[in-house]
């Protein structure tokens, strides 16, 4: 089921995997990183044009331990097992 809607739709949504606690966390740590109260690169957030309103944050698992913890989560890694394997 997952992989033919990763296949046709490249990408995948899965309700409630997580706990609400464990989102409202990551949405706790993105307001840390948006405030710039943390170490995270400035060169990994974008702004809309002629903004200062953030677009996009890149590579959060990568530099952040909160979201890295985060995509190791047990049941992330059960769902890309079903897509790529073990």
């Amino acid at each position: 089921m997952y992989s033919e809607d990763y296949q046709s739709d490249g990408y995948l949504v899965v309700d409630q995997l997580l706990p609400a606690e464990h989102i409202a966390t990551l949405r706790s740590r993105m307001d840390v990183i948006v405030g710039g109260n943390t170490d995270f690169p400035d060169d990994k957030i974008e702004f809309e044009p002629d903004s200062q309103a953030i677009r996009k944050i890149n590579q959060c698992a990568k530099n952040d331990p909160v979201f890295r913890q985060h995509a190791g989560h047990p049941a992330i890694l059960d769902i890309v097992e079903t897509l790529i394997g073990p």
